[in-house]
């Protein structure tokens, strides 16, 4: 993708600030909607850096740098499930036009005891098709996994499984540069709202290249690092998760054995023949998600497993924190227990190396997504609460209207759900 590809328009009618997995989408739809809900040309652009190595000199990266991200519709909460069903609906029809494969349909295993009756319940009253299977079947059809005598599952094998954020970034820039949005790969470092145009005010927008960008609305939509340029005149209340993930390589042998292994998220007591503590919380609890084998970018197969915050020694509070997280080398010893808990729980895998990485993910204290505005210029997509890969379609479109319309019409998810907190 080239460094910008933006035309003479001088003022932009929408600016999405965050080229990842919900500022690209969350183009695409606002110009797609502005076709119909305008009557002239509506012009959009989106900014943010191109993937980059981890250097000592940068400080903004993306949560999209990777392959494996679980996509489910079940889910404990209706509003995340609305959400990730709707995205899923579109992701064939998005790698048809753009030609990018980034989905995987190997469905999703949710295991566990007292977690599982909540997850059946939401899926029953929004009509997704799942299966329950008691302790016999799990192991019957998984005879791969080692799961605890008592651990219950849902399984949805239609409609789930993994997408790659990677690629699924890739298409929907595709799919936003079809359309005309322009794509400025650059920096933003403030947003302030400058003189009137045409008797309407205009946001300028200042990159870290000196370079200026006006536009009459902007959306924000750079995760935890909102809070670390000069973008909002507000504080948004978030809370930055620094997360550990570790990924085992294995033959292609046995990624070919185990091919069928769905996406699995763990909430139980774990096996009697799991050995030591790994993953356990303070009343010896056992939970994680895990990926099942994905071919990365370097042709090798990779088991992903990541943990659940019940494990934090604590939360990242300042841009300082974050960099030194991302440049650093994660918890080491969660990496290892993740390691262990992938041996423990995917039998007879040869293990050829193990890689230790690390992302932040920004949570709000209502647990959903921000999609707001400030002003009827400025707007916010904030607040993933690692679950907004699979939905961030959705998260894009329910944004883009926001902006486009400068209020919220959508029927089936009330406004409320999604207000802006600050601290």
């Amino acid at each position: 993708m080239s460094k910008s590809n933006e035309r003479n328009y001088g003022v932009y009618d929408l600016c999405v600030i965050g080229a990842g997995m919900c500022g690209v989408p969350a183009a695409r739809h606002a110009i797609n909607y502005a076709r119909h809900a305008t009557t002239k040309p509506y012009k959009v652009c989106v900014i943010g850096p191109e993937e980059t190595q981890m250097i000592p000199d940068r400080d903004i990266w993306s949560a999209h740098y990777d392959e494996g991200r679980i996509t489910r519709m079940s889910d404990p909460n209706w509003i995340w499930s609305l959400l990730a069903r709707r995205s899923i609906q579109r992701y064939r029809k998005l790698e048809q036009d753009t030609g990018i494969n980034f989905y995987s349909e190997v469905g999703s295993l949710t295991v566990g005891a007292e977690y599982i009756p909540v997850v059946q319940k939401t899926a029953n009253d929004t009509g997704i098709s799942v299966a329950t299977l008691d302790n016999s079947q799990l192991q019957s059809k998984f005879p791969f996994l080692n799961f605890g005598d008592e651990d219950i599952a849902i399984y949805e094998a239609q409609n789930a499984g993994h997408i790659s954020p990677r690629k699924l970034v890739r298409a929907q820039l595709i799919a936003a540069l079809e359309l005309g949005c322009d794509v400025i790969r650059e920096i933003v470092n403030q947003v302030t709202e400058d003189n009137l145009l045409n008797g309407a005010p205009v946001m300028k927008v200042k990159t870290d290249s000196g370079r200026t960008i006006h536009a009459r609305k902007v959306l924000i939509a750079v995760g935890c690092f909102t809070e670390f340029r000069k973008l909002l005149p507000v504080e948004p209340n978030l809370i930055f998760s620094p997360q550990t993930v570790t990924l085992v390589q294995i033959t292609p042998e046995d990624a070919h054995r185990i091919e069928k292994m769905p996406s699995i998220i763990y909430r139980g007591k774990g096996a009697a023949n799991w050995p030591g503590d790994a993953l356990k919380n303070k009343d010896g609890a056992v939970g994680y998600y895990l990926l099942p084998p994905i071919q990365y970018e370097d042709g090798k197969y990779y088991i992903k497993m990541g943990h659940w915050d019940e494990l934090l020694k604590g939360f990242l509070t300042t841009a300082k924190e974050v960099q030194e997280w991302f440049l650093g080398n994660g918890d080491e010893n969660l990496g290892k227990q993740l390691e262990q808990a992938i041996i423990n729980v995917v039998k007879d895998i040869k293990i050829l190396g193990v890689h230790i990485d690390r992302c932040v993910t920004t949570r709000t204290p209502t647990r959903r997504p921000y999609i707001d505005l400030i002003s009827p210029n400025l707007g916010v997509l904030l607040g993933g609460n690692g679950y907004a890969a699979k939905s961030s379609d959705e998260l894009g479109r329910l944004a883009a209207h926001m902006m486009v319309d400068g209020c919220w019409k959508e029927q089936q998810l009330a406004w409320d759900h999604f207000k802006l907190q600050t601290k």
